[in-house]
């Protein structure tokens, strides 16, 4: 038999072929070592790394860390070695017997059976045997080299073209890390048919293919079907290369209201792989040093910083040769910040109430972390503004209608930290209610008109102040706090309705100026006058004289009779009073009972004229004490009368008391009566003269 010698370079065919697998083992990076297809396989079963029948067209993948177990030395079912010469060929084992013959065997023909493959089997074992199938088949020498071989048999070829072709390619990842290191040798069986044959291996990419027929002519031996036997050794690379970095999370070069900082990562080796027991080493930058973590398998962190912190983390990598990778690092500086801002917020000011929806907030803003981002400001129960540059102060519309506005306003911070502040005032933009009463009704004149307010303000602020405007007498008072009274003088002897004008306002400026009245004046007693409607007293003395139609009150300053020593002379105080509304000229006159007293007395001031007669002028509403003196000069009982007559409305009045005259008896008076004692009399004169002295006119 004719075999192909080792080939080494490859044909266009095979270029071509590696390109196309090439291609295959890129889309499959570092999931395998080595694969193979068979695209011809006839005349017995595919055994790719298995003992598994395979398929033609199919691509098989292994890697290089067993011994395949099975082989041309396995006698069980279709693993099992053909007889030399069991082709099937004529009914006499004429094929059988010539293989005897040649290998001088002593296969006994008489123990031939039927079997799948012909009916002329000779079972001699030792010498007339020959391997059946295709077997791809890896035998480790050490962990990192390997014999890997591709060998087999045809079952028979009888003059048929393809009844003993076999064809395929073998190639070695070139993403993995084992290479083809020596050749032991590479053959297949010639092909006179038409078919292909050849056996070539590229070390440098590590690629393998193979054809084979027969070279027999009718039915063939079984050693000139086709035939296949690769050995080659293979080794793996050393991996002097480190990792590379897949990804590692980073927390960013920004503040935090989380203090809970994490990060992943992963990294990749496609030589030797990535350590399976320590590929990872982190570290953190925390508290002004680095930290190594040590190395393990973890590809997750959670460090819990301490507030304010710069925080950083960094990784190595290292494979299965123990190469590192690295080191790699976030970005500076991740830092936290968990506490909150720091803020108020002033309405006008802090004024308690506004009369306006425009206002002016006066803001402050701190924050000792991250630093201040953005502020926004809302009303009650309304939508968040945007988020917006802080600033000192701004100015800001409160909800229409009054009331109390609550305005809140929110600081956050860079790391996220949020506080909310708030501020009340009242709206009062309604002017306040007020009603105005004057009394009396009708104003005398020359007297007080006073003004009763009343003011109630539904906005709320409170009342201010209530002032009271007379424009036709330029006169005007004012009640503070809105509500109370307040008094305007009126003209002399006016009769004249006056209009008033009343202008009330809250603490906040809301002016309510609607309210105007008029109240009428009359004339006060002793006025000129033509009409009595003109007065107050609804009286015209005689269409001249405003004035009511009193008569003068005259009386004793005691009720009590009086007891007078014979002889001697006492003075007794009259009560002399004008009531009316306007100055008097008043007569006064006395009498006596018997009429002796009346020849013996007289008015003070009128010893010397008309004695019992005394003219006296009072002033409106006005009273006087006049002293009549009283002469006892005869004992007895007497009755005295004063009459006092107006000389302007000639009304009188008159009034009497009882004075007895008596004697003196040691020194003191005796009574047959019970009447004033003598030092009852004395106190009686004294005040009456003091009040003489201090309240009396006269008009002689």
């Amino acid at each position: 038999m004719k075999k192909t010698t080792p080939v080494i370079h490859m044909n266009k065919r095979n270029i071509l072929l590696s390109a196309i697998y090439f291609i295959l083992i890129i889309n499959n990076a570092h999931a395998w070592d080595v694969s193979v297809i068979f695209d011809n396989a006839r005349e017995g079963p595919i055994r790719p790394f298995t003992p598994i029948h395979g398929t033609t067209g199919t691509t098989y993948y292994a890697d290089f860390d067993t011994t395949d177990t099975f082989g041309p030395d396995d006698n069980t079912n279709d693993g099992r070695y053909v007889e030399l010469c069991s082709t099937g060929c004529g009914t006499e084992c004429v094929w059988a017997n010539n293989c005897r013959t040649f290998l001088s065997g002593t296969c006994n023909a008489g123990t031939c059976s039927n079997n799948p493959y012909d009916n002329c089997v000779c079972f001699d074992m030792t010498t007339c045997y020959r391997p059946n199938g295709w077997f791809v088949q890896r035998t480790k020498v050490t962990n990192n080299k390997y014999i890997y071989k591709i060998n087999g048999k045809a079952h028979a070829d009888c003059m048929f073209a393809n009844h003993g072709f076999v064809s395929g390619t073998s190639i070695l990842n070139p993403a993995g890390s084992f290479q083809i290191t020596s050749i032991d040798y590479c053959s297949a069986n010639n092909d006179n048919k038409g078919q292909p044959h050849y056996c070539t291996i590229n070390m440098a990419i590590g690629t393998i293919s193979w054809a084979g027929g027969s070279t027999c002519n009718g039915c063939c031996c079984c050693e000139d079907s086709g035939g296949l036997n690769i050995k080659m050794t293979v080794e793996k690379i050393a991996d002097t290369n480190p990792p590379t970095l897949v990804s590692f999370t980073d927390p960013g070069n920004v503040w935090t209201d989380n203090c809970d900082i994490s990060t992943s990562w992963s990294c990749s080796d496609s030589e030797s792989g990535m350590s399976t027991t320590t590929p990872y080493k982190l570290y953190i930058y925390n508290s002004g040093s680095w930290h190594a973590q040590g190395w393990g398998t973890h590809t997750t962190y959670t460090h819990t910083a301490t507030e304010f912190d710069n925080i950083v983390f960094g990784l190595e990598c290292r494979d299965n040769e123990g190469n590192i990778g690295g080191p790699w690092y976030t970005t500076q500086y991740t830092k936290c910040d968990t506490t909150k801002p720091s803020s108020t917020i002033r309405i006008n000011n802090n004024a308690p109430a506004t009369k306006t929806t425009d206002v002016t907030i006066t803001l402050s803003y701190t924050d000792i972390g991250s630093g201040i981002n953005n502020c926004r400001y809302r009303n009650n129960d309304s939508i968040w503004t945007i988020a917006q540059p802080c600033t000192p102060s701004k100015t800001w519309t409160l909800e229409t209608g009054d009331g109390l506005k609550t305005v809140y306003y929110e600081v956050k911070d860079i790391a996220g930290n949020t506080n909310l502040s708030s501020d009340t005032i009242l709206l009062d933009t309604t002017p306040p209610h007020i009603q105005v009463n004057v009394n009396p009704k009708i104003v005398a004149s020359s007297q007080y008109a006073t003004f009763t307010a009343n003011c109630n303000d539904a906005g709320g602020s409170g009342c201010s102040t209530t002032n009271i405007t007379i424009p036709s007498l330029n006169e005007q008072c004012e009640i503070t706090g809105g509500s109370g009274t307040c008094q305007i003088k009126m003209p002399e002897c006016v009769y004249d309705t006056y209009t008033y004008y009343v202008n009330t306002t809250d603490n906040l400026g809301n002016i309510n100026d609607s309210v105007l009245d008029s109240f009428e004046v009359k004339k006060a007693d002793g006025c000129e006058c033509i009409l009595s409607d003109e007065c107050i007293s609804i009286s015209c003395l005689d269409y001249t004289m405003c004035g009511a139609l009193v008569p003068p009150e005259v009386d004793f300053s005691t009720n009590i009779g009086l007891t007078i020593a014979l002889g001697q002379t006492e003075a007794i105080p009259i009560i002399l009073k004008n009531p009316a509304g306007f100055e008097d000229t008043i007569k006064l006159d006395i009498y006596t009972d018997p009429p002796l007293m009346q020849q013996t007395s007289y008015f003070e001031g009128e010893k010397y004229s008309k004695r019992t007669t005394k003219i006296v002028r009072l002033k409106a509403n006005t009273e006087e004490y006049i002293l009549l003196h009283v002469f006892g000069g005869k004992t007895g009982t007497y009755h005295l009368m004063i009459n006092a007559q107006s000389l302007s409305t000639t009304l009188q009045v008159y009034n009497r008391t009882t004075v007895k005259v008596v004697l003196k008896d040691n020194q003191d008076i005796h009574s047959n009566t019970p009447e004033l004692s003598f030092i009852s009399m004395v106190i009686v004169f004294i005040i009456a003269y003091i009040s003489y002295n201090t309240k009396h006119t006269s008009i002689n």
